[in-house]
């Protein structure tokens, strides 16, 4: 039978393992997602050159004229990166 005091050891050494392994788990960051919203000062036939500009201003990333709406009306939709959150 092995030594109390090596057995005692190695248990440590495994149980401070199983520790740092499961800290390591703990905290996850999610990946950030693209944040939409409509285009508030946007007029007329909606162009992407014109749409990510008016977005820029309004302190978006950028802008795409997407349809968003049963009735096929393209619209100025501004994009952000939405922020990130650690789930522990």
């Amino acid at each position: 039978m092995e030594h109390p005091r090596k057995l005692s050891s190695v248990a440590a050494i495994l149980l401070l393992l199983l520790l740092v392994a499961v800290a390591e788990m703990g905290t996850v960051m999610v990946q950030a997602k693209e944040c939409e919203s409509r285009c508030k000062d946007y007029k007329g036939e909606c162009k992407d050159d014109k749409c990510a500009e008016k977005c820029k201003m309004e302190g978006y990333n950028d802008g795409k004229c997407k349809i968003v709406d049963h009735r096929w009306n393209r619209s100025c939709v501004c994009t952000k990166k939405c922020p990130t959150t650690a789930v522990v």
